[in-house]
C-alpha cells in the first residue's frame, strides 16, 4: 500500500550543552591537555600579530613584547592565560567562541592565499599556526566551572565573553570598565573546579608546559609568589643595647614569654611578589643550522629530552622535504638504557612535535624496537592529526613514512660513527644486540645493517672485524665464510672443531652472543661467499689415506653407533681434528650446540621440536689419534671387550663438553672416570708390589 500523505521536512536541532559536553569529554585523553590547547591558541594569536606587523608595523605600537603569561591565583581558584597577540573584537568573540568548531586560525590561513580547500597550510608563512579545528578553546571546560575571556583588538574597544560549562548560553559585553584593562591581546580566566586545584600548583604547571609547550616560539612566563622572612636584624640590634640590662635581670616565666614572643616575631613569614619565571628556556636546536650548535648545547639538550645523566655518544641533525616535511635531531646515548629490552615496553625514545607543539612520544609503530635506545625529536611542519592532536590521521601511510625516515637517519648516523674506530667500538659493545635484532626483524634494512656488524675471529681475538674485512683477507679460492657459535670467546677459539681449519690458515668468525644463532639463520651469504657453520658436518680436503681409514675403521664406527644408540645420528672418520680424538658436530639442518643451549632455556619451549632438532649429532673420530687407534686395535682383537664400551661413553661425554653441548648424564661419566682411575691406581699398586718382590729376590 502506497501512502498518499506528503512527507514533512524537519530541521535538526542541536543541543548545544550536549554537544559541548561531547567535545570536552571525548576528544582528550587527559585533562592537563587544556593548558597545551590554550597556550597553543595564544601562540597562534601572537603569530597572527607578527604576520600582520610585516605589512603594518603600527600594530605593534602599544607593546612589542610578544609573550604568554600564566597566572595562578589560589585565593580565587583561577588560572589565567594571557597573551599580547591580535586580540578579538566583540563580533569576533561571538563568531569564534560562540560557534562550536569554528577555527579563526584556519580562516586566517585560507584568507592569506584564498585557498578554500586548506592547501594553504603548506605555505611557508603559515607553518607556525597550530589550531585548525576550532575546539581547543573548549578544553578549558575540562577543569573549569566557568570561563571568562577578556580581549582587546587594536582599533576596537575591549570586550569580554563569559560562559559556564553547564550553560546553554554565553554572555558578551563591553570590558572598558574593568579595573585592569588590556592594552592588546587576550586573557582567558579559568575558574577551576574543586577537584582540579592541582593546576594552581607551580610545579604541576611547570611540568605540563615543559612536556607539551617548551619549544613554543614565544616566551611563556609563570607568575609565582615566594615566601620571604622579614628582616628585622637592624631593629633588633638597636634595641639590644637598651634592653640588655633588663633582659639580664628578668628571669622566670615572664622572661621566657618575652623571649618566645621575640622569636616568633623574627620568624614571621610574609608573601611578596617575585619576578616572572620563564618556563620555556630550552632552545629547539633542530631549527638552527648544525654548524652553529656547540657541543655543550647538544649535551644540555640531550639531557633535557632523555633525562640521562651522561652525555651522548653521537648526534645527527637532519631535514626532509617532500611528501612529509620535517626536521629532527637524533642522539646515541653513551650507556645502555636499563629497561631497553623489557617487554612489554612502550617506545618513548623519539618525541613527535608538530610546529614545535608536543604531540606524542609513545607509539609502537613510530620507531622499530631495535632502535629503542636512540633518543631524539622530530618536528613536522604539516602532519594530519585528529581533533585532540593526540593521534595521527591516515596513520598507516604516515607512520610508514615516518618509520622509514627514522631508520634511514639512524643507520646513516651509525655508519658515520663507524669511521671513528674507538667511538664505534664503544657503540658496538653497547648496542650490538640491537643491530643484530634489527637484521632479524627489519628485512628492508639488512643490506645496510650487515655492513655495521662486527665479529671476533680465530685470527683476531682482540679486535673485531667486519664481514667486508673477512672477505678481503680470505683466499680467492675460499668459497665459504666459516663461523662457530659458542658460549665464550675462549671456549670457541679452543674448540676441536677448529683444529684442521686453524692448520689450513682459514679464518673462522667466533659468535658468542645468544642472538648470533638467530642472526646467521637470515645471514646466509655475503660478498659472494656462503656462511657455513664450523660445527656442522664439513667436507674438507683430507689426507691421502683418508679413504683407507674410512674403510678400515668402518666396523668400529658401526659398533660405536650401536653402543651410543639414538644419542648420535652416525659415527664417521673425519680429518677435522688434529690434536683431539673426537668431536661432536650436527647435521646440516640440526641445531648447533649453542642453539640447543639457548632453546633449552626457553620457558615456553616446544619439547617435541627440541627432541627432533637436538638429536642430529654426529660423532667424528680422528683416526690419527692414539686413543682412537687403541680402540681400533682392541676392537680387532675382541669386539665384545667391555673397555670399548666404557671408553666410547667417556669419549662421547667429553666430546659433548668440548663441542659446547650440555652433559646429559654427569653421574655416569663420573662413575666411569672413577672406574678408570681405580683401575690405573690398582695396576700401579700391583706393579709396585711385584717390582718390590722381584727386587727382594734379586737381593737375596
Amino acid at each position: 500500500m502506497v501512502s498518499t500523505t506528503e512527507p514533512t521536512k524537519f530541521e535538526y536541532n542541536a543541543d548545544v550543552k550536549q554537544l559541548l559536553n561531547l567535545i570536552v569529554n571525548t576528544f582528550y585523553s587527559t585533562k592537563e591537555i587544556f593548558l597545551r590547547e590554550l597556550v597553543s591558541n595564544a601562540s597562534d594569536s601572537l603569530n597572527k600579530l607578527r604576520h600582520a606587523a610585516l605589512t603594518n608595523p603600527e600594530t605593534l605600537k602599544d607593546t612589542k613584547d610578544l609573550s604568554i603569561e600564566i597566572i595562578p591565583d589560589k585565593s580565587r581558584s583561577t588560572l589565567t592565560i594571557r597573551d599580547t597577540g591580535t586580540g578579538m573584537s566583540e563580533e569576533e568573540l561571538i563568531s569564534n567562541l560562540g560557534t562550536l568548531a569554528r577555527s579563526g586560525t584556519k580562516n586566517f590561513s585560507q584568507s592569506l592565499t584564498g585557498a578554500e580547500d586548506g592547501r594553504a597550510k603548506r605555505d611557508a608563512s603559515l607553518r607556525t599556526f597550530i589550531g585548525q579545528y576550532g575546539v581547543g578553546f573548549y578544553s578549558a571546560f575540562l577543569v573549569s566551572d566557568k570561563v571568562l575571556v577578556r580581549s582587546k583588538k587594536p582599533g576596537c574597544p575591549p570586550s569580554f565573553w563569559e560562559s559556564s560549562g553547564e550553560s546553554d548560553s554565553f554572555v558578551v559585553g563591553d570590558d572598558s570598565a574593568h579595573s585592569h584593562p588590556l592594552r592588546r591581546g587576550t586573557e582567558i580566566v579559568c575558574f577551576l573546579k574543586n577537584e582540579h586545584q592541582e593546576y594552581l600548583d607551580e610545579t604541576r604547571l611547570r611540568d605540563i608546559i615543559q612536556r607539551h609547550s617548551q619549544f613554543t616560539d614565544f616566551p611563556i612566563r609563570l607568575w609565582t609568589l615566594k615566601e620571604e622572612k622579614e628582616d628585622e636584624e637592624d631593629e633588633e640590634d638597636e634595641e639590644d643595647e637598651e634592653d640588655e640590662e633588663d633582659e639580664e635581670g628578668e628571669k622566670g616565666e615572664e622572661g621566657e614569654e618575652g623571649e618566645k614572643d621575640e622569636k616568633d616575631e623574627k620568624d614571621e613569614v610574609v608573601e611578596s611578589p617575585s619576578n616572572w619565571s620563564l618556563l620555556n628556556d630550552q632552545t629547539p636546536l633542530w631549527t638552527r643550522p648544525a654548524n652553529t650548535i656547540t657541543l655543550e648545547e647538544h649535551q644540555s639538550f640531550y639531557k633535557n629530552i632523555s633525562h640521562d645523566w651522561e652525555n651522548h655518544l653521537a648526534v645527527k641533525q637532519f631535514s626532509i622535504e617532500g611528501k612529509i616535511d620535517l626536521r629532527g635531531i637524533l642522539y646515541i646515548p653513551s650507556r645502555v638504557p636499563l629497561d631497553m629490552f623489557e617487554s612489554p615496553k612502550p617506545q618513548k625514545n623519539i618525541k613527535l612535535y608538530v610546529r614545535r607543539v608536543f604531540i606524542l612520544d609513545e607509539c609502537k609503530d613510530f620507531c622499530p624496537s631495535y632502535l629503542g635506545f636512540v633518543q631524539g625529536v622530530i618536528d613536522f611542519t604539516d602532519l594530519p592529526l585528529n581533533i585532540s592532536r593526540e593521534m595521527i590521521q591516515n596513520q598507516d601511510a604516515t607512520m610508514k613514512m615516518v618509520k622509514k625516515n627514522i631508520v634511514k637517519q639512524c643507520l646513516e648516523m651509525f655508519n658515520t660513527l663507524s669511521e671513528s674506530p674507538d667511538n664505534y667500538k664503544k657503540f658496538y659493545n653497547l648496542f650490538s644486540k640491537n643491530l643484530k635484532l634489527g637484521f632479524h626483524e627489519d628485512p628492508s634494512s639488512r643490506k645496510k645493517i650487515v655492513e655495521l656488524l662486527r665479529f671476533y675471529s680465530n685470527k683476531s681475538l682482540d679486535t673485531m672485524i667486519s664481514l667486508k674485512e673477512y672477505v678481503e683477507r680470505a683466499e680467492p679460492s675460499q668459497k665459504n665464510i666459516y663461523y662457530l657459535d659458542g658460549e665464550s670467546l675462549e671456549a670457541s677459539a679452543s674448540s676441536p672443531l677448529l683444529e684442521r681449519l686453524n692448520n689450513k690458515g682459514i679464518e673462522v668468525l667466533l659468535l658468542t652472543e645468544p642472538i648470533d644463532p638467530f642472526l646467521v639463520q637470515n645471514l646466509t651469504e655475503y660478498g659472494g661467499k656462503t656462511l657455513v657453520s664450523a660445527s656442522k658436518e664439513l667436507v674438507l680436503e683430507g689426507s691421502e689415506n683418508e679413504e683407507q681409514f674410512k674403510k678400515s675403521f668402518a666396523p668400529l664406527c658401526d659398533h660405536i653407533k650401536s653402543i651410543l644408540g639414538n644419542k648420535i645420528q652416525k659415527t664417521v672418520i673425519s680429518s677435522r681434528m688434529v690434536d683431539s680424538p673426537c668431536a661432536l658436530s650436527t647435521a646440516e639442518f640440526g641445531w648447533s650446540a649453542r642453539m640447543e643451549q639457548i632453546m633449552k632455556t626457553q620457558t615456553l619451549r616446544d619439547n617435541s621440536m627440541h627432541s627432533f632438532m637436538a638429536s642430529k649429532k654426529i660423532l667424528e673420530l680422528n683416526p690419527s689419534h692414539f686413543i682412537v687407534q687403541h680402540l681400533q686395535k682392541t676392537f680387532s682383537r675382541d669386539p665384545a671387550n667391555l673397555s670399548i664400551t666404557n671408553l666410547t661413553w667417556i669419549l662421547y661425554d667429553t666430546a659433548l663438553l668440548m663441542s659446547g653441548f650440555s652433559l646429559e648424564d654427569p653421574k655416569s661419566l663420573t662413575q666411569r672416570i672413577y672406574q678408570v682411575i681405580g683401575e690405573t691406581v690398582e695396576k700401579e699398586r700391583n706393579d709396585g708390589i711385584g717390582g718390590r718382590a722381584e727386587a727382594r729376590g734379586s737381593h737375596d
